[in-house]
């Protein structure tokens, strides 16, 4: 008999910041162009602006475990998504190589702070049963992202201008942080201990 694993909303909220998180770095690839023709950027600098976001998840994933430790995943998922949705509205009105270079770098370290926060998040959720296929779902989404990110922009900027797929995923990022305010989460090991060692 086959188990059937049910996907609650706290799970699908999961996935989908999952997604958002791999579709916001890999959507500017068809956007090069448009970054060349209107701002005048070098391929070699567009290269750079291609891997900041590679140094940004390089840099931050311990950053963000550390965060997690002393805030706890609610509050750590909370500000990684409005920094997203910062960074998401920030990007159309960047117009300088230095500006969309931190961007670029702020947008890596968000996305591997929310992988960080969505792995912890579906540890905590899941059972030892159903723990294995639901990580499974996430790498799945993760890889949906990097496909989706450049096919939706791709597409978006063929009828709209440059500014509509930033505005997008900030939207579902936004949607995603109402989701996330309404969940319910354990305390992080380090504010549990803190907890015990307050005086009554």
């Amino acid at each position: 008999m086959k188990r059937r694993i049910h996907l609650s909303h706290n799970i699908i909220c999961m996935i989908v910041i999952s997604l958002i998180a791999n579709m916001s770095g890999s959507m500017i690839l068809p956007l090069f162009a448009i970054y060349v023709e209107q701002f005048g950027i070098s391929a070699l600098n567009m290269s750079i602006l291609f891997s900041l976001f590679y140094v940004g998840r390089f840099l931050g994933g311990g950053l963000a475990g550390r965060i997690y430790e002393k805030i706890g995943a609610k509050r750590l998922g909370l500000s990684l998504l409005f920094a997203e949705i910062i960074c998401m509205l920030l990007f159309p009105v960047a117009e300088s190589f230095f500006i969309l270079s931190i961007l670029r770098l702020l947008q890596g370290l968000v996305a591997i702070g929310l992988t960080v926060f969505v792995r912890v998040t579906i540890n905590q959720i899941s059972t030892t049963e159903n723990r294995g296929i639901l990580n499974g779902y996430i790498s799945s989404s993760e890889g949906a992202g990097t496909i989706l990110g450049p096919i939706m922009s791709g597409i978006i900027v063929s009828y709209f201008t440059l500014a509509v797929p930033f505005y997008f995923v900030a939207i579902f990022s936004c949607i995603s942080f109402v989701a996330v305010s309404r969940m319910t989460f354990p305390p992080s090991l380090f504010q549990t201990s803190a907890a015990a060692r307050t005086p009554s």
